[in-house]
């Protein structure tokens, strides 16, 4: 009896064509390398702008790009940038990457709604940024469908060539 073990991105293989080459990346994978580097340099960028002074306070009077940043909303943006830096390697980490994208820029969302004018708001949210944050959910809702239809087309491949592989060792 013939088996089929999957390789490349999703199992089976110890050489992933994620990590082998710029030219066998996916959609979502490029888009989520792509997402942590814009998130990373957003927060090195805060960083610059704030220094480390101030930490959690709402009104630092730091701005980056026409928003209000203070060292604890960069080192968010830092540490997620590096997350998308590390999840682009694989579609699935790029799924996951994509949902925690989503849960946690719409938990902030809807705390923004809440929090521009507040003692409690530690990440200096305003106005400017809960329509940015709006956007990312977007964009992580975009990678996870990317993702989510990569990944199905990768389980119906290996579906078909394990369906067909005892057929055409039965012809020879």
């Amino acid at each position: 009896m013939t088996t089929h073990q999957p390789s490349g991105l999703y199992g089976g293989s110890t050489r992933s064509r994620a990590t082998t080459s710029v030219g066998h990346l996916l959609p979502s994978q490029i888009a989520t390398a792509a997402t942590g580097v814009v998130f990373a340099a957003a927060g090195i960028a805060g960083f610059v702008v704030t220094g480390f002074e101030r930490f959690a306070e709402p009104d630092s009077g730091g701005m980056l790009l026409g928003f209000h940043v203070n060292p604890l909303h960069n080192l968010v943006h830092l540490l997620f940038g590096v997350f998308g830096l590390i999840a682009w390697r694989t579609v699935r980490s790029s799924l996951g990457y994509a949902i925690t994208m989503i849960v946690a820029y719409g938990a902030v969302l809807i705390a923004g709604l809440f929090a521009i004018g507040q003692e409690w708001n530690i990440l200096a949210i305003d106005q400017a940024d809960n329509w940015l944050h709006l956007a990312f959910v977007v964009v992580g809702a975009l990678i996870a469908i990317e993702a989510g239809r990569e990944l199905r087309n990768e389980t119906t491949m290996s579906r078909t060539t394990t369906t067909a592989a005892p057929t055409t060792a039965a012809r020879r």
